[in-house]
């Protein structure tokens, strides 16, 4: 897997780290599962607002993972029927 850098995350806030976190933990009741995730760098302020870079697979079609920008480290894996 390639490393991913952390933005800076001084501008994020309580508000979207809640959000981000509700739609993750939204996803299990949807039949998603959790494929992939990733990890904090240990030297991240333990006060700031960061949410775990996470892969799912088995997202339905219309859960806001898929149909929404969340502008969040979560990512839902779509398949597509080849052409």
């Amino acid at each position: 897997m390639t490393r991913l850098r952390v933005g800076p995350g001084e501008d994020a806030t309580r508000a979207q780290r809640d959000r981000l976190v509700g739609l993750l933990d939204s996803t299990p009741a949807a039949g998603a599962q959790v494929v992939g995730h990733g990890s904090l760098l240990h030297d991240l302020d333990p006060e700031g607002y960061w949410v775990i870079p996470t892969l799912l697979a088995d997202v339905s079609e219309d859960h806001p993972l898929n149909t929404a920008k969340i502008f969040g480290p979560l990512l839902s894996i779509v398949p597509v029927d080849d052409p």
